[in-house]
Order: structure tokens, then C-alpha cells, then sequence
């Protein structure tokens, strides 16, 4: 049996597809960090941190944030 380069490839990225899909039900529903307020994507990545770091704006947002959400707010996957 010969297997194809097509077909390696779709089982490579339904591989990788399962697990980014696990990975952002774990962070946003089953982490115990999940309870805690913050923006979307900081839950499972600190792009949002950096790209706010980088505007130049971090601690503008870090203060809007608390007004809006408390607190304690989540800014990152392991970060509150």
C-alpha cells in the first residue's frame, strides 16, 4: 500500500486542528483560570498582552480592563 503525500497531509492537519480545537475548549471552559474575566483571545495566548505592550497603550488597557471586569481580570493563559 502506498501512501500518499495527500493524504498525510490531511491527516496532519486534522491532527493539529483537534488539538488548537482542545486546546481553546480547555482555556475557555475547563481551566481553572476560566472563570476570570478578560478579553477573548488572552485566553489562550498573550498576543493580546504584547500587541498592547507594542501600541504602546498596556497599561491604559490594564486600567479600562479593571473598570470594566473588577478586580481581577485574565491578561494571558496562565495570567491574571
Amino acid at each position: 500500500m502506498s501512501i500518499t503525500v495527500l493524504a498525510v497531509a490531511k491527516v496532519v492537519l486534522a491532527t493539529l486542528s483537534t488539538g488548537v480545537f482542545a486546546y481553546i475548549i480547555y482555556q475557555c471552559f475547563l481551566s481553572p483560570l476560566a472563570v476570570f474575566p478578560g478579553p477573548f483571545v488572552a485566553k489562550f495566548t498573550a498576543a493580546w498582552r504584547a500587541y498592547s505592550a507594542y501600541k504602546g497603550s498596556w497599561n491604559r488597557d490594564l486600567v479600562n480592563l479593571h473598570r470594566r471586569l473588577g478586580p481581577v481580570v485574565r491578561v494571558g493563559p496562565r495570567e491574571l
